[in-house]
């Protein structure tokens, strides 16, 4: 949730730092906010 003084892109670091690869996890977090943005 953001605010004024705030910004989030989505991303869900505890996921990313606790995934098998977190490298991997990191790909698909990407992927999925640019699939996003070409939607609009």
């Amino acid at each position: 949730m953001g605010q004024e003084d705030f910004f989030s892109n989505g991303m869900n670091l505890n996921t990313i730092e606790n995934a098998k690869s977190p490298a991997d996890e990191s790909w698909r977090n990407i992927n999925a906010m640019e699939t996003s943005v070409r939607r609009f």
